[in-house]
């Protein structure tokens, strides 16, 4: 039993990250949900809120002191609008494309991240961390089947600016990856979750709100379920940023991002569940690749636990 929470507290960096998949695969749903009704931005905008709102309490609760120093401002800021951008662009690649195809896109952020961490933070990037990463984005691929690399192999994609969309979702990937080093730098700097994600819902909220103005995209919801699920992205979206930021801050930036790839298994049932999506034998290879990947990850942190000193040793 010792053994077991002893490794439960190793690894919960990575658990963590697996619990910002589900959150995120549910939230993409709900946002997919919404296309043609609510526009990204407004999504967005209101998403952001949530998270400002939600955890505004547990600063006071918790006793968090929401100050930052002028080096850790600097960082913050870049990570709220690598933040606020990439979840714009995720949204707009939602509601253009397949959820599928989005989110295998959004999987490049893998090879992204883990070459970022180690140019800005000297992170080692292994042969073996290369190898599980493009294993990982191969199983996405194969899971999602975009349109654009299959051909006739999958349906026609849905209506919508596909290009628009191909593109938001390759931009997204990037910012992707710049918020996943700049989290973890955060976390380095000793820069408290919760101040994390208030600055980016306060500062990006009022960001997305600006573009939804410029634009002219602002909506009423309908009474009802409409509002029922923009309530519910905003929940779902203040949890995946909790489990993320704690995931970043516990463990590698490359291994999370890895981890984070999962979240193509929950979106894939999750549509088959939602939109009746019919499983194709391709997303059952594809399963296995990324779940290999996952588990590749875990069994070498094992191994480099192992040659760590037990605790009691001199």
């Amino acid at each position: 039993m010792g053994c077991f929470w002893r490794n439960l507290r190793l690894h919960k960096g990575l658990i963590f990250a697996f619990a910002s998949c589900i959150f995120m695969s549910c939230g993409s749903i709900s946002v997919k949900i919404l296309s043609g009704r609510i526009s990204p931005t407004e999504v967005a905008t209101l998403r952001l809120y949530c998270f400002f709102v939600l955890i505004l309490p547990l600063l006071v609760l918790f006793r968090v002191p929401p100050k930052v120093t002028l080096t850790q401002l600097k960082w913050l800021l870049l990570r709220i609008v690598a933040g606020t951008s990439a979840m714009t662009l995720s949204f707009y690649s939602y509601q253009n494309i397949p959820v599928g195809d989005a989110i295998a896109i959004f999987l490049c952020n893998t090879i992204f991240t883990g070459i970022f961490a180690w140019i800005t933070m000297g992170e080692r990037y292994t042969i073996v961390d290369a190898l599980l990463a493009v294993i990982a984005i191969l199983g996405v691929a194969l899971i999602a089947r975009p349109s654009f690399l299959f051909g006739d192999l999958v349906a026609a994609p849905e209506e919508g600016n596909t290009l628009l969309g191909v593109l938001a979702a390759l931009l997204c990937a990037l910012c992707d990856s710049i918020v996943f080093v700049l989290t973890r730098k955060l976390g380095g700097i000793v820069v408290h979750p919760f101040i994390q994600i208030m600055a980016f819902g306060s500062a990006g909220s009022v960001l997305s709100a600006i573009v939804t103005t410029a634009l002219g995209e602002w909506r009423i919801p309908q009474c009802g379920k409409d509002r029922l699920i923009l309530i519910f992205i905003g929940i779902i979206g203040s949890f995946d940023q909790i489990c993320m930021t704690l995931a970043f801050k516990l463990e590698r930036a490359s291994y999370v991002a890895m981890v984070k790839s999962n979240n193509v298994i929950v979106a894939f049932l999750l549509e088959f569940a939602v939109f009746n999506t019919v499983p194709h034998w391709l997303s059952v290879i594809g399963t296995l690749l990324v779940l290999f990947s996952s588990l590749g990850v875990t069994i070498k942190k094992w191994i480099a636990s192992r040659n760590l000193p037990q605790e009691g040793e001199n």
